[in-house]
């Protein structure tokens, strides 16, 4: 059984998952439209302050952050395994549950992804402040990079989740918008003290976020902010990994690996 093997079968499992749990016309017409109505909300205090710039500084900010909300939701999918009672079992296959752990919710990056492009590709049209067609193109594969970095950070939360699985969604919620609030999405990080700032620094979506409005503005210094996004994201899927072994390297001396 290979690495390979492993991804796409996972990657199957999640993307069975997501068709029991949506059709295409409830993803748009729920899922989707309210993702864009977040957007489209946060857009319009920069309308009420009339001033098209904060609006499409909002409106790009909250459409890019949409990738860290899905990919995080990685959280909710390891955590089922737990809850399914499948955990022991994974731990116990030939291949480890670290790689499982990890793929379980790569479905959800593609799907962010898809929700990130069309909210930035829609909602500054519909508030008044269009982006450039060519800059758009070029930003897109950056959004890429802040999925799966934010993905990383998902999975380091996936091993304080295991730990507290009663505290699943408050993690995610607190793991998010954590995100939201530091991470240049609706104010810039010099807004904050220092000390919030550094913390910026070692969350995604704050380098990559950065980088997109860079290409969209034409702006510089693209190529340093996506090093450094894809640094944060290098950690945190370090982190992620160091703490899934160690959550299950504990459990094996204690006994508390349990079957649901």
């Amino acid at each position: 059984m290979t690495y390979a093997y492993v991804l796409r079968r996972t990657l199957a499992n999640g993307f069975a998952e997501l068709r029991n749990a949506y059709t295409v016309r409830t993803w748009l017409l729920g899922w989707m439209l309210r993702l864009a109505a977040q957007v489209t909300f946060f857009a319009l205090v920069g309308r009420a302050l009339h001033s098209a710039d904060m609006t499409r500084y909002l409106a790009v900010g909250n459409a890019v952050v949409l990738a860290c909300l899905e990919s995080t939701i990685v959280v909710i999918s390891v955590n089922d395994e737990r809850a399914h009672g499948t955990f022991s079992l994974l731990i116990a296959s030939p291949v480890g549950h670290v790689p499982v752990l990890l793929a379980r919710g790569l479905h959800w990056v593609l799907t962010g992804m898809v929700s990130s492009t069309v909210a930035l590709v829609t909602v500054p049209v519909l508030v008044g402040t269009p982006l450039p067609w060519g800059r758009l193109l070029a930003a897109i594969p950056l959004m890429w990079v802040v999925s799966f970095t934010s993905y990383a950070y998902g999975c380091t939360l996936c091993g304080l989740v295991l730990r507290h699985p009663q505290l699943d969604w408050l993690i995610l919620n607190v793991g998010y918008l954590t995100v939201m609030t530091l991470g240049g999405v609706d104010v810039p990080v010099s807004f904050w003290p220092t000390w919030l700032s550094w913390v910026s620094d070692i969350l995604p979506v704050t380098h990559g976020l950065m980088a997109v409005r860079a290409v969209l503005d034409g702006g510089p210094d693209v190529a340093g902010q996506l090093v450094r996004e894809l640094a944060v994201g290098a950690g945190w899927l370090l982190v992620g990994v160091f703490s899934l072994r160690r959550f299950t390297d504990r459990g094996r001396r204690n006994g508390t690996i349990e079957f649901g």
